[in-house]
């Protein structure tokens, strides 16, 4: 049985009232999941047939969930969208006899993943035999490991910036086309990171291309000239089974292109 979907059929001058001496708590909660649903048990003392409303809280903002009666005693609460990592909320419950309860729940903080790193490509394809691609980790090259992969110390865009971490693709004919897939098996929510024109194509006419895909879903996709500055990007991939990078480039023939990811962390 839902009880309420998001915040409804409350009492709104109950609701906006400070929490006070006349308030019972329950205990603190910790490592409450950022996306998934987690459970409430009540003591007896509470029947949840007077439930008169509940809320979330946030710096006096409401937090939109569900909320469902899952037994006697409990009730189960669902994000309707993510809670914030490492953040401290609020749960306050109302009944219809005036007692009201609160309970501070703390959330998970982010779990990130090194692309490259934490996550191995599955699969590689290419047009061209002499393009390829190379992932830093640490200042090491950890991927591929094959001899036309240059073994670099550390990735530098075209203005700059160095990075310790980051994926490198090597179009060495112009028109070469790079496709990279890594499992990520409904694991992730976030994929980010920057993209960027790597330093030793600053002065390469033409462009390169690209696309990045959640699935069959194309979450990005940018042609890049060598004087185009860095974008951080920041996808959503939540329900994604292959993360597919796909890079190529534009033109013309000859022209070596390079393009560099840097910093690729997946977020769960």
């Amino acid at each position: 049985m839902i009880f309420m979907l998001i915040i409804c059929f409350f009492n709104t001058r109950a609701f906006a009232q400070p929490i006070g001496s006349n308030w019972t708590n329950f205990n603190e909660k910790y490592n409450v999941s950022l996306s998934k649903s987690w459970k409430v048990n009540f003591s007896k003392e509470i029947s949840l047939d007077k439930i008169d409303g509940a809320v979330i809280e946030k710096d006096n903002k409401f937090i939109p969930v569900n909320i469902n009666i899952s037994g006697n005693n409990s009730i189960t609460i669902t994000p309707i969208n993510n809670y914030e990592p490492n953040t401290r909320y609020c749960l306050k419950l109302f009944l219809n006899n005036n007692k009201k309860y609160y309970m501070y729940f703390n959330t998970i903080k982010e779990e990130i993943y090194y692309l490259g790193k934490d996550i191995s490509y599955m699969n590689f394809k290419k047009s061209n035999f002499l393009s390829n691609f190379n992932t830093l980790y640490d200042n090491k090259t950890i991927e591929p490991n094959v001899s036309l992969s240059p073994i670099k110390e550390n990735l530098k865009d075209n203005i700059g910036n160095l990075y310790g971490h980051g994926i490198a693709f090597y179009d060495t004919d112009g028109v070469s086309s790079m496709h990279l897939e890594y499992p990520l098996l409904n694991k992730y929510r976030r994929f980010k990171g920057t993209i960027g024109i790597e330093t030793s194509s600053r002065s390469s006419n033409g462009s390169i291309s690209v696309k990045i895909y959640a699935d069959d879903e194309k979450v990005y996709d940018k042609s890049w000239k060598s004087e185009a500055f860095p974008e951080n990007i920041d996808l959503d991939i939540q329900n994604t089974q292959k993360l597919i990078i796909e890079v190529k480039g534009n033109g013309p023939a000859l022209q070596k292109h390079s393009i560099g990811i840097y910093n690729p962390i997946l977020i769960k």
